[in-house]
């Protein structure tokens, strides 16, 4: 030792250049060597500490909070001053040089070098130098791949084992003393850990809960038994797999297989119990095949071209040998310079260009039964089970469902009395007299359910407050029911927060608990392993146990109520209302049999426009909130719809009208709010097509006369929906064509030029989201508008600063165009 001090003392007076850091550095270590060698030293080199770790020493402390394990990291070195820890956690960065103040008066110089201020650092980004949970579990079975590559050579791994020890981190095995109920099914346990070392004084027991609790312990054992680990982590104690432990994990594993068998057989007879939904249920199997009901008025929804009527007429005789001898009739036509070919199973000879036509149709065709041969026999060999749901007596071609309804259900809309629910702020609002009447209507209709009335269609127009008078309605049912069942609201997203907003502004927090199933409100609450036996009847989505809560209302979307029928379909609902119902207007949708087979005693569908495309709308509405009152769908066509729509029955229209009335509160704005009255422009609705839209929409009919017979439904929708766009238009298929290709674009900007000059304020509605991010960058162009868009991905709820009902807030609060 005195020769290793003698030689630094020489080969510190050797250095040319010595900086402070040089110095410091010597200084320390021999400073460090003299006391080992017992040497006198002078006053400065007594007082003057120089320390320059190469190693670190991470001393440890753990606490159990919550079943989870917290381990603080106190980061030394040897001659660390008393007070070194605090004077590192002063600063937010590691330092190169600390000075340290001590007791006797003399100066602490630690001086970090590279390596150790990397381990130091990633220290400093632990919260207070603390890890928890499974991250103090990774810690401590690696702490080198949480502290860096420089880890390895600054601490050593006897030294962090021999800090384990001191912290009483110790290596255990484990024991299981498991309780079971009544039936012999696992309950509850308690751990016993028996440390493997002398130095461990006493035993840690530790309790697991409940099976889901322990469910947890056994997925670490079986992730540590797949990676070939000799231990894993549980509560921050390290958990040796000796076969004593191993066997006693392996009885917990097999006890927790038997209650889950358990639990997955009773979830099963649960949800396929018939009884356990509403009585228009009738089973759960594959959705049936839509049956589409002939437009009465004869049209067709795509015209047949000349050229497809031709092919019609060769196509049951098609193979191979045709296609080859219309080749060869064309060839031949060609070779002679004659403009018509004869072609085999036609009358008459066409034109060459009809014949190029028709070749290529039959190609195609033959083309298309080959690809259908080889994915049929894809779909034999990776057949998939397709989803259930929840089958109803769907009225449509027989009436299968009906409610009584009672005869006398006269309201006086004169004497309006509503019972306002207690919570609305009257002091800072006041409703409508229209809002009081709808409010009192509803009270009435809902004072006969579910026996004499089972739902009713609010169909007053847009902004006329149909959401708040809704509210008022269920805000007053709970109060006056004690043991009141839970309220369903389903609207497309876009609408969920402002009703979620309007709850908020206008009732006190004594209103009911709503709860939002949509979103990640949803995620939280679903059943993430749904039984075997469930899943090969096709229902592979499920609410967990309680899902609801407490709430007394909840919010969802259309498509939550399809996906989740079968969590949803077994609550008993008070009130159900449908906003939008135009969404369950389809009779065979899949939304709207799942609307239909809930189970509720009072079903409103709340909508603006009860019918859009024809009668059979209100028919489907009127099946959901009171089925068999317009029969079945079958006896509604023939007794109302083709009398109405194609002879202009009008006495038959307002017997219709007359049957309905009493369920039916529509309110125009021009009938009961003091507003300014609706222009509407008429020219819009007579826009020509362009050249451009012509060419486009010959292409898709012709595209659409290729598909095969059997894919003809699926592309039908397709094409319409194609054809539309480019009516809407179609500059999206092909933007470098002039604005003048798009006669409602032109139209469009027109209008807004002329409300700009007013200073008024505009929303266009667009169901095509493409068309609405080209509208918004037209706009911006011409207008220099930055504004925005809401459609479905527009964010529901959180904190963004764009969510729907923010956008929407800052639309109104603005001014001028």
């Amino acid at each position: 030792m005195t020769w290793e001090l003698t030689e630094n003392i020489r080969e510190f007076a050797r250095l040319t250049e010595k900086g402070k850091r040089d110095n410091e550095k010597y200084w320390g270590k021999i400073r460090r060597l003299a006391q080992k060698s017992h040497a006198s030293m002078d006053e400065f080199l007594k007082k003057t500490i120089i320390l320059s770790p190469e190693t670190l020493q991470l001393n440890m402390r753990r606490q159990n909070l919550q079943n989870d394990s917290v381990i603080e990291i106190q980061p030394t070195f040897e001659d660390a001053p008393n007070t070194w820890l605090n004077i590192f956690d002063n600063f937010n960065q590691v330092q190169e040089h600390y000075s340290i103040t001590l007791p006797d008066g003399g100066i602490a110089h630690v001086l970090i070098d590279d390596k150790v201020k990397n381990v130091l650092q990633e220290i400093k980004r632990m919260p207070s130098r603390r890890v928890t949970g499974e991250r103090a579990e990774r810690f401590l079975k690696n702490p080198y791949s949480q502290l860096g590559e420089d880890a390895t050579t600054v601490i050593p791994p006897e030294s962090f084992e021999k800090s384990k020890q001191q912290a009483n981190i110790f290596s255990y095995d484990l024991t299981v003393a498991s309780q079971y109920d009544e039936q012999g099914f696992f309950q509850l346990a308690q751990l016993q850990l028996e440390a493997s070392t002398e130095q461990a004084e006493t035993t840690v027991f530790l309790a697991l809960e409940s099976p889901n609790h322990a469910s947890y312990l056994v997925k670490n054992y079986l992730e540590a038994c797949q990676s070939n680990d000799r231990y894993f982590y549980w509560a921050g104690y390290e958990i040796i797999l000796s076969p004593k432990t191993q066997q006693h994990l392996e009885q917990l594993r097999h006890d927790l297989q038997t209650l889950l068998q358990k639990s997955a057989d009773e979830l099963a007879t649960q949800i396929l119990d018939i009884n356990a939904y509403g009585e228009r249920v009738i089973g759960i199997g594959l959705a049936p095949v839509g049956t589409i009901t002939k437009d009465p008025s004869g049209e067709v929804w795509i015209p047949v071209s000349r050229q497809m009527q031709l092919f019609e007429k060769i196509k049951p005789n098609i193979t191979p040998l045709i296609l080859d001898e219309i080749r060869t009739a064309i060839l031949q036509s060609k070779q002679q310079q004659v403009n018509q070919v004869q072609l085999p199973y036609l009358e008459q000879a066409v034109s060459v260009a009809d014949a190029l036509d028709i070749e290529y149709r039959v190609d195609e065709y033959l083309r298309q039964q080959e690809e259908q041969k080889d994915s049929k026999e894809a779909e034999n060999l990776t057949e998939t089970i397709k989803p259930s749901i929840l089958l109803i007596k769907n009225n449509i071609d027989n009436q299968e469902y009906i409610t009584e309804r009672r005869e006398l259900l006269a309201f006086d809309f004169n004497q309006p009395k509503p019972i306002l629910p207690k919570s609305f702020r009257v002091q800072e609002f006041t409703l409508k007299p229209h809002q009081h009447i709808g409010i009192a209507w509803l009270q009435h209709l809902y004072s006969f359910a579910p026996t004499s009335v089972t739902g009713c269609l609010l169909a007053d127009d847009m902004g006329l407050g149909k959401t708040i008078q809704l509210l008022c309605f269920i805000g007053a049912y709970l109060e006056q029911n004690k043991s009141k069942k839970p309220i369903l609201i389903v609207a497309p997203v876009s609408l969920l927060e402002n009703w979620q907003a309007e709850a908020n502004k206008f009732f006190t927090a004594q209103y009911g608990k709503i709860l939002s199933l949509y979103g990640e409100h949803l995620k939280s609450r679903k059943l993430h392993t749904i039984p075997t036996n469930l899943e090969d009847k096709g229902i592979k989505t499920l609410l967990q146990e309680n899902w609801r809560g407490e709430a007394d209302i909840v919010l969802t979307t259309y498509e939550t109520l399809r996906d989740l029928q079968f969590s949803l379909g077994r609550e008993h609902w008070s009130i159900m209302i449908c906003d939008e119902a135009q969404k369950i207007k389809t009779p065979n949708a899949l939304v709207t049999q799942a609307a239909k087979a809930m189970n509720a005693d009072f079903k409103i569908a709340c909508t603006g426009t009860p019918v859009e495309n024809s009668l059979v709308d209100l028919w489907c509405l009127f099946d959901f909130i009171q089925a068999g009152l317009l029969g079945s769908l079958k006896e509604f066509i023939k007794n109302y719809r083709q009398p109405i729509e194609n002879e202009d029955n009008n006495i038959i229209l307002q017997q219709l009208r007359d049957l309905i009335s009493p369920q039916t509160l529509r309110r125009m704005k021009s009938e009961v709010a003091a507003l300014p009255v609706k222009i509407e422009k008429e020219d819009c609705k007579s826009i020509s097509i362009s050249q451009l839209q012509r060419s486009l929409y010959e292409k898709i009919i012709t595209e659409y006369e290729l598909v095969a017979d059997e894919m003809r439904n699926k592309a039908i929708l397709a094409a319409l929906h194609t054809m539309r766009t480019i009516c809407a238009h179609p500059l999206q298929l092909d933007p470098k064509q002039p604005r003048s290709e798009s006669p409602k674009l032109e139209w469009l900007l027109r209008v807004l030029a002329e409300i700009k000059t007013k200073q008024e304020k505009v929303i266009i509605f667009t169901e095509f989201r493409n068309i609405q991010l080209f509208l918004q960058r037209m706009i911006q162009e011409y207008f220099g508008l930055d504004i925005f868009t809401i459609n479905g991905d527009t964010a529901s709820s959180g904190h963004s600063s764009a969510t729907r009902q923010k956008l929407i807030d800052t639309f109104q609060n603005s001014f001028g165009f």
